[in-house]
């Protein structure tokens, strides 16, 4: 059974408006006419009218009635727009915002000193928390809304917003409190001329009693009382109410008859509220009623018209939905023509106001001098565009002059492999041993302009790779072994161990050797000496190549880098002046370097690269909360080796196609998405784009896996925001370390982050991050600073996110989690407050969102490691 007393939206008054006589039309008419200083009010009566048809135009209207009171300056109106604003969202259920509202209403009341208006924002606030199931607070702010109401004699109202109460003590089943409050607040309204209020409290003392103590008749007589009431002011509304639960009473102590009398009478009434909802429940009752009576026939009839009557309800707010899609876009047809009209209007008088003459020449010297502007930048960009094109048609023709080389070179060097497997007489042997060094430096030439022009474009991508670097040397150092030899040079190493399972740019690590190889053999005097020495450490592998000779100016160290440079002293020996420039870009690509410096009786060139170590070294720590990498694999045994290899330093979420990668992807935010290219449905790179194009996932590190080996592949992805591409068939453990690289990579900028925490700048500055996402974030935080009951629940609903998702992309980018970030927000501005000496620590508590000064001080402690006071009078730590 229904219970058709309406406890609750009897009893909890808010700003109890009923409705309206005017139509949307005309309050939109008044409101074009209205003076600035009526807008905000007719703005609040249109989105109260709204408040149950649009919602979105409701919730326009009471923004922009904000937005009015605002502009006007008049705090009473903005008070009141904000008083709105919190009953709006109290009406939709968005209760953070609501109570947020409604303290800002509160703020101004009490600066204006309008007990009235804060009387009514408190009993709103109270509301609030009632329907949020917070009692507590619930009944603290009704008591102060009353309290209020009393102070100024406004014993009306006072006794409306005590029966609130009765709310708070019907929920705990409190009934006879409930009751003794309202037949106090029936007292009361007895003696005021305003007797309206009767009707609906007599009602709700009849549903307390019909709860409370249904053996009675104490619900009849209250009933009949709010009918008498009801009937005594033309209330037809609470008439109908109160024919209806008496009818329902009598159904509950089966008098089907009285029932039946009762809710005709209230049928009767119903129809002619022009409220289909009332008729609707008075049918379900009666046929109940009959249901229950054995009359199947008319309860079936009842049925019926309650089923028609919720498809007309139906119906009805969908063509209310078309109407007032209709509406809006006619108003903003029209509002558009009226702010045309004005700016015509306003132009002509501002033109009028103006001498002509004066206006035509600033007009003149204006056009001139954009014209000129225009002019210059055209030329520039013309100029630049040439210059553009010039180069790229020098390195065109520099690449199809260095290909066509290659043609000839390889029509030299397939003879000369079936030459040598010819036997050959030791004469023509020493012939054709020096044909084939020379076309392999020729070769090796060819090979470097390539390399060099790949650089200039941007276009080089380093090839990676597991192994040992020291293989690498020895296989350079044999390439030249014969030119050792034959100049009788002593060759030295030395090679540190733990290098037999290294991740490092491959081809760039034996270009540099090769160079700088060829270079100490070619400047080593006969009986010379070369050192190579090669060293590992956690990070960076460390290679020094020696040789004895004549040593290079100081002057002339940094030129030998440039292209095509070359020293004076060695203008007699053979050389293109590329080897060296060349190895220095390749060392830049990959976050390399390379110094030369003169020792005792020759040269050293030192060069250092990144690369990482075996696996045991770089495993993470068991203790340590693994990162989570979602897999996109569509081929089910490549799926599975890579679950089982990546499983020991990973938690792996998998997706077998691009569609359930990028679902998965939003949903758990992980730390790294490795996926394939070639899939049905959403490719790799479909996947790689949409998941940097949405804000939501932007930040997340992307690593291709593919069969496509060709560089337009590579650099496809690379240019598309790919962290990085890793070919197959791969490595497992190169696959692993680029993934382990990739994420010490971001840990290592989530640590510059807190650095820059540290540094000596206004906080705002010190907490703007590289993310668009985190100062958003920032600005949020900022923006409800003093607000104590801001929390990660409203951060996440300003930013669109669940809870765990803002959790995940937080921890992500700054390493700390949602409620960590705020709380750091509030303690960096705390330190500014209390370092300008303008606050005490109370003061900066309450204003940097702390509710009590001991929780406050206990927070600066931990975040410092100093206390608020010794952070103020010593030393900044």
């Amino acid at each position: 059974m229904k219970n058709n007393f309406q406890l609750f939206s009897l009893l909890l008054f808010g700003s109890c408006w009923l409705g309206f006589a005017q139509t949307p039309d005309s309050l939109l008419s008044v409101l074009r006419k209205s003076r600035p200083t009526q807008s905000s009010a007719i703005e609040i009566d249109i989105s109260k009218h709204y408040l149950n048809t649009s919602v979105d135009s409701s919730l326009y209207y009471a923004k922009k009635a904000l937005v009015s009171a605002q502009k006007i300056k008049n705090d009473t109106a903005v008070a009141k727009a904000y008083r709105w604003l919190g009953e709006w969202y109290q009406n939709k259920t968005r209760y953070s915002e609501s109570v947020n509202a409604y303290w800002n209403a509160i703020k101004l009341a009490q600066k204006l000193k309008d007990k009235s208006l804060e009387s009514s924002v408190f009993n709103g606030l109270g509301i609030t928390y009632y329907l949020q199931q917070d009692l507590k607070k619930a009944e603290e702010y009704i008591q102060k809304a009353a309290q209020l109401r009393y102070e100024i004699k406004d014993y009306t109202y006072y006794s409306v917003i005590l029966t609130n109460l009765s709310a708070i003590y019907f929920h705990n089943q409190a009934y006879d409190k409930a009751i003794s409050l309202l037949r106090k607040t029936e007292k009361s309204l007895l003696k005021q001329p305003e007797g309206a209020y009767m009707a609906s409290l007599y009602n709700t003392l009849g549903g307390c009693y019909q709860m409370a103590y249904p053996e009675k008749d104490s619900a009849v007589y209250y009933y009949t009382k709010s009918i008498e009431v009801a009937q005594r002011f033309g209330i037809s509304q609470n008439v109908m109410t109160g024919y209806h639960n008496l009818g329902e009473h009598a159904l509950r102590k089966q008098n089907y008859d009285v029932a039946l009398n009762y809710l005709k009478k209230a049928l009767a009434i119903s129809t002619t509220l022009g409220n289909d909802t009332y008729v609707m429940n008075i049918h379900a009752t009666l046929s109940e009623t009959y249901r229950t009576k054995g009359d199947f026939q008319n309860a079936y009839k009842h049925q019926q018209e309650e089923l028609a009557l919720s498809k007309i309800i139906f119906e009805s707010e969908k063509q209310k939905t078309i109407k007032e899609m209709e509406f809006k876009y006619e108003t903003a047809i029209k509002d558009q023509q009226l702010k045309e009209q004005d700016e015509v209007i306003q132009a002509a008088l501002l033109r009028a106001e103006k001498d002509k003459n004066t206006q035509n020449k600033l007009l003149f010297l204006f056009l001139m001098a954009v014209l000129v502007i225009v002019f210059v930048l055209v030329f520039q960009a013309q100029k630049r565009k040439a210059k553009v094109k010039l180069e790229a048609e020098k390195a065109k023709i520099f690449e199809n002059i260095v290909h066509d080389i290659r043609t000839p070179l390889t029509l030299i060097k397939g003879p000369l492999e079936v030459i040598k497997k010819e036997r050959l007489d030791d004469q023509t042997a020493n012939a054709f041993r020096t044909i084939e060094a020379q076309s392999e430096q020729l070769i090796s030439l060819v090979n470097e302009l390539l390399d060099a022009s790949k650089l200039e474009k941007g276009k080089y991508v380093p090839t990676m790779k597991v192994g040992n670097p020291i293989l690498e040397i020895e296989k350079r150092v044999e390439s030249v072994k014969d030119s050792i030899v034959a100049k009788q040079i002593e060759l030295q190493v030395a090679f540190s161990e733990g290098m037999e399972n290294c991740y490092f740019p491959a081809d760039v690590f034996d270009k540099v050797v090769g160079n700088l190889l060829s270079n100490a053999v070619k400047f080593t005097p006969e009986k010379g000496v070369i050192t190579v020495k090669a060293n590992l450490s956690e990070t960076f592998l460390d290679v020094t190549v020696f040789n004895s000779g004549a040593e290079i100016p100081t002057a002339e160290q940094q030129r030998i880098f440039e292209r095509f440079y070359r020293l004076p002293q060695h203008q007699a020996i053979s050389g293109s002046g590329i080897g060296l420039s060349l190895s220095k870009e390749l060392l830049e690509v990959v976050n390399g370097s390379i110094l030369v410096e003169n020792k005792q009786g020759g040269v050293a060139f030192a060069f250092s690269l990144p690369v990482s170590i075996a696996r045991s070294a770089m495993s993470l720590s068991a203790d340590e909360e693994k990162p989570i990498v979602l897999l996109v694999e569509d081929n089910p045994a490549i799926r599975e080796f890579m679950m089982d290899y990546l499983s020991t330093d990973f938690q792996l979420l998998v997706a077998e196609n691009g569609e359930l990668g990028y679902d998965l992807a939003k949903e758990k935010l992980p730390d790294l998405v490795l996926t394939d290219i070639l899939m049905p449905g959403m490719s790799g790179m479909e996947l790689l784009t949409q998941l940097k194009a949405n804000p939501l996932t932007s930040h997340l590190a992307v690593v291709i896996c593919s069969s496509r080996q060709s560089e337009s592949s590579r650099i496809e992805a690379l240019s598309k925001g790919a962290s990085a591409y890793v070919s197959k068939p791969f490595h497992p453990e190169e696959l692993r370390l680029t993934l382990l690289r990739l994420l010490e990579q971001e840990k290592l900028i989530r640590n510059k982050v807190v650095e820059l925490r540290q540094a000596e700048l206004p906080c705002r500055e010190r907490l703007k991050s590289t993310h668009d996402f985190v100062n958003k974030a920032t600005e949020l935080v900022f923006e409800q600073l003093e607000n104590v009951d801001y929390d990660v629940n409203d951060l996440a609903d300003s930013l669109h996110l669940s809870r765990s998702q803002l959790h995940r992309k937080l921890t992500q980018l700054t390493g700390l989690s949602a409620s960590q970030f705020i709380k750091m927000i509030r303690l960096e501005q705390a330190k500014d407050y209390l370092q300008s000496g303008s606050f005490n620590v109370t003061e900066v508590a309450y204003r940097c969102g702390f509710n009590t000064q001991s929780y406050f001080s206990t927070s600066f402690q931990d975040y410092t490691g100093q206390s608020p006071s010794s952070f103020v009078n010593g030393p900044k730590k």
